[in-house]
């Protein structure tokens, strides 16, 4: 149980990182992009995004939220 709190913690903690990260870079985050669909709709906001957003949603932003697991998962062997 202690293990999988410590990969939630780590994973929140690192989510709040990218999401400060996208913020100063004008990028999309998730809660920008479900406000942008339910004032625009989906096609349109859809439509909206750029390459550089699409490629950071779907991809980077899930890649490492991905790397933070192992990440917490190595720190829990180091530390039990």
């Amino acid at each position: 149980m202690i293990k999988l709190y410590l990969i939630g913690v780590v994973i929140l903690f690192i989510a709040i990182i990218l999401n400060s990260i996208a913020n100063y870079l004008n990028l999309s985050t998730w809660y920008i992009l479900i406000n942008q669909i339910e004032k625009l709709g989906f096609i349109k906001t859809i439509k909206s995004l750029n390459l550089f957003n699409i490629i950071w949603l779907f991809f980077l932003y899930p890649f490492l939220l991905g790397c933070s697991y192992i990440l917490a998962d190595k720190l829990y062997d180091i530390i039990y």
